[in-house]
């Protein structure tokens, strides 16, 4: 994975998990597809398993807000924005 700055600006797309909370089902009824996410944010950290992206941060201090941990193994498409 590329190398970012912190708050560097990013659009990830990535995989997330599923669960069909309906009740029984029929096993034909399991939902075999992806369901993939955009998130777009500021680049926090990475750590070995997590991409840690924002969706706000303060300009005056260091609070943020809207903390996403996105597991590295989930992720197909990162791309920084201007």
């Amino acid at each position: 994975m590329k190398k970012f700055e912190k708050y560097d600006r990013l659009y990830v797309k990535w995989i997330d998990s599923y669960s069909d909370n309906s009740g029984w089902i029929d096993e034909e009824d399991i939902s075999e597809e992806n369901h993939f996410i955009e998130s777009l944010g500021f680049f926090y950290k990475q750590t070995k398993d997590f991409l840690i992206i924002v969706h706000s941060r303060g300009l005056e201090d260091t609070d943020v807000m809207g903390v996403l941990n996105i597991p590295l193994g989930c992720i197909k498409e990162i791309k920084k924005l201007k």
